[in-house]
């Protein structure tokens, strides 16, 4: 590491968050099966949302997706032995990973794609077996991040072709992102894909776990949240917040206010296993409430208008909307 960015590193602004408060009323808008269990959920919207996951028979297993929209929950689709791994959306188009199982385990795992916003799907061609992160970048380029794998297609799913990218993939440890366009490989840094092909953005000991526009948020060594900004000038994250909390963040978005951003957080005190943080603010104001959701990535998401979608314990599906 360089003599600047070492002392970068040292001179962050350290955040005491001094009370949690809710800038959001939450709503129920419909119930999922109560043997069904969440694998993958986006936000497409201020009130539409898409989740997909596993409905436990017995000793069977069937996947299943529902859509929120105008408020309404409905089941789109289900197929017996297989679960939803993970799901994506470009606009009225939408991405999901369907894992065939054969006496629960894994066997194959085929793309499935809908033209109008998640309400039919059809299953499309195989997906090699290691996927487990989906991203579309436009209706036709999709990635795919998995163990040791990490791959692009260009025509919708028909074919894949593998990037090369120094280390080894882990979709626990790394996540795709969209910025400007561009795929983002974020973990150990920033790896931007732009026509001319690879770029890598430093991170310091730091690791990177989202991005907006130019906002970065990560973790440090000890397991506390980093806030800073990319300098793709100089090809660095300046890392420039402290977080005295620690926790896993994930999905930086907008807030409410143009002007605010909010990401979640999986708990890493007393609070593991009660909910999910959800932050709103910027800089060194932040306000945070505990959401009592199932406490995983596949429980709770953010709109990129700044809503907010979870999956209680009990398995209502709540929405929540800005206060008045």
């Amino acid at each position: 590491m360089n003599c600047g960015l070492s002392k970068l590193l040292t001179a962050l602004v350290v955040v005491h968050l001094m009370s949690c408060h809710s800038e959001g009323h939450w709503t129920t808008v419909g119930t999922l099966p109560l043997r069904f269990e969440p694998e993958a959920i986006i936000a497409t919207g201020p009130a539409e949302s898409l989740v997909g996951g596993r409905l436990r028979k017995g000793d069977c297993e069937q996947a299943m997706i529902f859509r929120l929209a105008g408020r309404r929950l409905e089941q789109r689709f289900a197929l017996d032995n297989g679960y939803i791994q993970s799901i994506n959306a470009w606009n009225e188009r939408a991405f999901a990973l369907l894992v065939h199982l054969d006496c629960l385990d894994r066997k194959a795992v085929n793309l499935l794609e809908s033209t109008n916003g998640g309400q039919d799907w059809t299953e499309r061609e195989p997906v090699p077996e290691h996927a487990s992160a989906l991203l579309a970048q436009s209706e036709n380029i999709l990635w795919v991040l998995g163990v040791d794998t990490l791959i692009r297609s260009g025509d919708g799913g028909k074919k894949w072709s593998p990037e090369n990218l120094p280390g080894r993939r882990d979709p626990f440890d790394e996540r795709l992102a969209l910025r400007d366009g561009q795929v983002l490989l974020l973990g150990k840094g920033i790896w931007e894909r732009t026509p001319a092909g690879w770029s890598y953005h430093s991170s310091g000991n730091n690791r990177v776990r989202g991005i907006e526009a130019d906002a970065v948020i990560g973790t440090a060594p000890d397991g506390s949240v980093v806030t800073g900004h990319l300098d793709a000038e100089r090809k660095h994250v300046q890392w420039e917040n402290q977080i005295d909390k620690k926790m896993m963040p994930f999905q930086l978005t907008r807030s409410w206010s143009k002007d605010d951003l909010a990401f979640l957080a999986l708990p890493e005190d007393q609070y593991i296993g009660k909910g999910v943080w959800l932050f709103r603010g910027r800089g060194t104001r932040w306000v945070s409430e505990l959401v009592p959701c199932r406490a995983y990535y596949s429980g709770i998401a953010l709109s990129p208008e700044g809503s907010t979608v979870a999956i209680s314990v009990t398995n209502q599906f709540m929405l929540q909307t800005k206060t008045r």
